[in-house]
């Protein structure tokens, strides 16, 4: 009844390798679920608004209510400018902060290719340098 130890010590290796083998697979499985579940859910976005654009065409109480209901719901400037024909008598420029001194020198403006290239990218705040922290030699 002596079974060779080393024997034992590979199957278990086998055993552990089949185990992270499938943990991965799970992972992957997970991950394919998740994004057939955003793309159905975009897919269903897309088809309820279609449903309502076509519905407002025909019908003028709907699309004001539709119209009222983008007013109400769109707030960021990069999504209101999806929305001209709601938006462009209700957008002015905010008034200057009154603790920023008035600026004499015209800036030239950003083409149109450049506004609508950074509406389009996410607001992201500026990196800060981080400190080393006590006891640690800065890299």
């Amino acid at each position: 009844m002596n079974v060779p130890r080393k024997a034992l010590q590979e199957r278990i290796a086998e055993e552990l390798k089949r185990q992270e083998d499938c943990k991965r697979a799970l992972v992957d499985l997970r991950a394919r679920a998740r994004e057939l579940d955003r793309k159905s859910k975009l897919r269903r976005t897309i088809m309820r608004g279609l449903s309502a654009e076509s519905r407002a065409r025909n019908d003028p109480r709907f699309r004001e209510e539709l119209d009222q209901a983008v007013l109400t719901f769109v707030t960021r400037p990069q999504d209101r400018a999806l929305f001209p024909e709601l938006f462009a008598a209700t957008e002015t420029a905010p008034p200057p902060h009154p603790e920023q001194p008035p600026q004499h020198a015209q800036e030239p403006s950003p083409s149109t290719a450049e506004q609508e290239t950074a509406s389009q990218l996410p607001h992201r705040p500026p990196k800060t340098q981080k400190e080393p922290s006590p006891g640690r030699a800065p890299a």
